[in-house]
């Protein structure tokens, strides 16, 4: 069993595992695209003006126009088999003995997040795009220290139904291996009245891992689960504690 002390600690380390491994696996997919390319770069250069038909080397016109086709053409590239990638989720789900509207509000701050999920350091919203922010994730593993930051994008919400949102492509970044991470996530907060002073919240956040990962992103799936769990818990918790303000007040 995981103590509960150790569940932040063990979501960084694996978020940052799934990511950069991810990062590898998008790096060698580049590598051996650059090695096929390349290759077709020597073989094009290794072709001799005498293999041009006569009708060619006579005509100017056409022997430009072949050989300019033997620099242009592209090489064919199959980086498919190495870049499929799969959308894995993992969620948690609470039942809150508050009405819907007012466990909306607590969401609808992003900055307070940190309060019941310990493993993301910060969420800033941007100062010019109330629907744009940035996300920290720091954490200390074999004796050094990383961090994994990215911006992430509101998508119109649902009012009252669901806020969701999207990793903006290229805002990855980080320290060490971190810095070289371009992995997409997503993530969605669903709400469900069950009664006027009782509703459902779900957590659903998922990372686009390449094929040749998903099994190892499978088996860390259930530990995922387990901590998203524990965060939705703690949610539920602080709001009826009421340690959690609500949209309204920063207005």
């Amino acid at each position: 069993a995981i103590r509960q002390t150790d569940r932040p600690t063990m979501l960084r380390v694996t978020t940052l595992l799934l990511v950069s491994s991810a990062a590898i696996a998008d790096s060698l997919s580049s590598r051996y695209a650059l090695g096929r390319r390349a290759s077709a770069l020597r073989g094009m250069r290794s072709i001799s003006p005498m293999i041009l038909s006569a009708p060619c080397r006579s005509n100017p016109k056409i022997r430009n126009t072949e050989r300019e086709g033997l620099r242009s053409t592209p090489p064919r590239r199959n980086r498919a088999i190495i870049t499929r990638a799969t959308w894995l989720d993992s969620k948690g789900v609470v039942e809150v003995d508050l009405p819907l509207e007012r466990c909306w509000k607590m969401w609808q701050r992003r900055e307070e997040i940190p309060q019941w999920m310990p493993w993301i350091q910060a969420v800033e919203v941007d100062k010019k795009d109330n629907d744009v922010s940035r996300w920290l994730l720091s954490t200390e593993a074999l004796g050094q220290k990383f961090e994994f930051s990215w911006k992430a994008r509101n998508l119109p919400p649902l009012k009252n139904k669901m806020i969701h949102w999207k990793s903006v492509d290229g805002s990855m970044g980080g320290s060490g291996f971190a810095s070289a991470i371009q992995v997409r996530n997503k993530g969605a907060v669903r709400f469900r009245r069950v009664d006027e002073e009782k509703c459902e919240v779900q957590l659903v956040i998922s990372f686009e891992v390449p094929d040749l990962l998903s099994p190892i992103a499978e088996q860390v799936t259930p530990i995922v689960d387990s901590i998203l769990q524990a965060d939705m818990d703690r949610f539920r918790q602080k709001a009826l504690a009421g340690e959690l303000k609500e949209f309204d007040e920063m207005r």
